[in-house]
């Protein structure tokens, strides 16, 4: 189920509000991952993983400026405090927000529905 998503050697996440670092892909089912605040070693299917992303369980670590501590584990910033539209070009923001507009009403739906509406229809191409 999980063959489109990639949990990367290395990659950090969130899952619950505990903090985990992805240490050993032990099979192509299985990974085995640590405990950030213990140390502790334990492993997790992919699907497991899946299954919590879709559900909103599961928050991977995000990259760059604007980002925020989640108060469930700080030792991840895994959401933006905001967008910041002011570093780019005005003709960069105006496509942002016609995309932002566009993209909406998916938004509005849980991870689960998004996921499998674009299961049913498979990626545009």
């Amino acid at each position: 189920m999980s063959q489109g998503i990639l949990f990367a050697v290395g990659e950090k996440y969130v899952l619950d509000g505990v903090a985990y670092r992805i240490e050993q892909h032990l099979d192509t089912a299985n990974l085995a991952v640590r405990e950030l605040a213990t140390g502790r070693l334990c492993t997790v299917t992919r699907d497991e993983l899946l299954q919590a992303w879709i559900a909103g369980r599961f928050h991977g670590q995000r990259y760059g400026p604007n980002l925020r501590v989640d108060g469930a584990s700080p030792l991840l910033r895994t959401s933006y405090d905001f967008p910041d539209f002011q570093a780019l070009p005005a003709r960069a923001q105006e496509m942002a927000r016609q995309r932002y507009a566009l993209i909406e009403p998916l938004l509005a739906l849980a991870a689960a529905q998004r996921y499998s509406h674009h299961r049913r229809s498979g990626p545009s191409r």
